[in-house]
């Protein structure tokens, strides 16, 4: 598909969990990447009910610029029926706007299923946009099973099924999903505009300085990372681990901290909803920890790795479980180390960066290296270039 800043229109519908314009979640990073070329975009947004936001956004982008947002509040109610809402709500917006959309960029089986009925009137090219998938999805066996019925639903009937990962391809062959009774997959993994992010050298960052930055559940490691901080302190007294995020667990972890009494050692930041605030803090870190918990069929698994990249593209070197879809390439690419679900793997792999400067240039040097294949342009290039024109 070829697109054209005098002409091509696109609509982006998605769900968020929290919303900040500035916080460069996937659907701002693909406006911010279709903005300058193409003339309008018109994109739905709808909050997740369990995270407890309680408002849909139209904005509208034309030529480059930002020019309205509306917003809409979704009354309370069983989660069944705010979805009911959001897609009355998704309704309205497209037949008040008028438009005719060359391009549909549906992420999430939700947003696909809401949408389809239109096609036919309003959109010429309809994708797929898988962000996450997992077996498992819901404890309820009904609800699960409605799940993989809307995205079985959406992986046929789409123009193209945009997936993160290969593993999330694999994984739906045991649902009766492959590529001969589905549209075409391609590989669109998270990406970030690598330009914008600025690295630090090792001259400029403090060597004890590590980082966590992500959701706070005990699945994601936050609670493992607070845990071997202990065990460093005697052979490391200047070590300090920044926390960085929001979660279910952020009291629980606050309260294990002080419990510890390791408040002079940990600095626990809470959420920053400013993406290159983010980045600037990041990359003045040392190491990044993501030690995800071993859970059989973790969103953790079939997910890309969001932190894992980010980090790296902040030029910081990686420790993590096996459990993402990096594992593999992680100590192929020397960009980090991959360890055991334990507070001695975990403090061993930290000392054994901060042990020699020479070692850690290295490690610091290949997670920079890698970080380049993360570059949201070049991602973004490929994909929009295999849907059919």
């Amino acid at each position: 598909m070829n697109l054209s800043k005098d002409k091509t229109r696109i609509l982006l519908i998605n769900y968020y969990n929290y919303r900040a314009e500035e916080n460069e979640d996937t659907d701002q990073r693909i406006i911010s990447y279709l903005k300058n070329k193409v003339k309008k975009i018109f994109h739905i947004a709808h909050p997740f009910p369990e995270f407890g936001s309680r408002n849909s956004y139209l904005t509208l982008y034309e030529d480059g610029k930002k020019i309205k947002q509306f917003k809409f509040y979704i009354l309370r109610g069983p989660d069944w029926i705010q979805y009911l809402y959001h897609i009355l709500i998704t309704y309205f917006c497209i037949f008040k706007s008028g438009f005719a959309y060359d391009l549909c960029i549906a992420a999430a089986n939700l947003s696909f299923i809401s949408i389809f009925p239109l096609r036919l009137f309003f959109i010429k090219r309809l994708v797929y946009y898988s962000v996450d998938f997992v077996p498992r999805r819901f404890s309820n066996s009904f609800l699960n099973s409605l799940y993989h019925l809307m995205d079985k639903f959406a992986c046929k009937y789409s123009d193209n099924n945009w997936m993160m990962t290969g593993e999330q391809i694999a994984g739906r062959k045991q649902f009766g999903i492959t590529s001969t009774n589905s549209a075409p997959f391609t590989i669109v993994p998270i990406g970030y505009d690598t330009k914008k992010i600025k690295i630090s050298s090792i001259e400029k960052i403090n060597l004890y300085n590590i980082v966590y930055a992500g959701a706070l559940r005990e699945s994601a490691g936050p609670k493992l990372a607070i845990k071997t901080i202990p065990l460093l302190i005697k052979k490391y007294p200047k070590i300090k681990l920044t926390v960085i995020g929001s979660g279910k667990d952020s009291d629980k972890l606050q309260r294990l901290i002080k419990n510890l009494k390791l408040s002079k050692f940990i600095d626990f930041r809470g959420y920053i909803a400013n993406f290159y605030d983010l980045t600037d803090i990041l990359a003045k870190k040392s190491i990044g920890l993501a030690p995800y918990k071993p859970i059989q069929e973790s969103f953790s698994f079939f997910s890309d790795p969001s932190k894992l990249k980010l980090y790296m593209c902040c030029g910081l070197p990686v420790i993590t479980t096996d459990m993402t879809t990096m594992s593999n390439l992680i100590p192929k690419t020397g960009s980090g180390l991959i360890i055991n679900y334990s507070e001695k793997s975990l403090a061993d792999a930290i000392s054994y960066l901060l042990g020699n400067k020479k070692r850690y240039q290295s490690f610091k040097n290949a997670a920079i290296k890698l970080s380049k294949q993360f570059d949201i342009n070049r991602i973004l290039d490929n994909a929009i270039k295999k849907i059919p024109g």
